[in-house]
């Protein structure tokens, strides 16, 4: 469970990186070293600042990135409801032992 967590920080930090890089990239603000390492193209157009966002939430990485980010936080949220499934089974287990008691007279 908490390699999972883990795994949904280090998703979470990788996506808001990736988004300031992708940023830098439609705004024309990385060099071409950078955009080298990355194995990006120049981006020849020009962007308003009020499409920005629509270039954004629609780049196929950012994306892709996401998909992987709303997934891994699903499967945390399912085992976390399997631990507390578990947490919860010894008060049920307890209180159905106590029940046998009551019924068969025992004190």
């Amino acid at each position: 469970f908490m390699d999972e967590k883990l795994k949904l920080a280090k998703l979470e930090s990788e996506c808001k990186i990736l988004i300031r890089l992708k940023w830098e990239y439609y705004t024309g603000k990385l060099s071409m070293e950078e955009l080298d390492e990355l194995g990006w193209q120049p981006f020849q157009k020009k962007i308003l600042r009020g499409d920005l966002d629509k270039y954004l939430d629609s780049d196929s990485e950012l994306i892709a990135k996401n998909h992987c980010l709303i997934f891994q936080e699903e499967k945390v949220k399912y085992l976390d409801v399997i631990v507390k499934s578990f947490n919860s089974r010894h008060w049920k287990i307890r209180n159905a032992i106590e029940w046998r008691k009551f019924v068969s007279g025992v004190s």
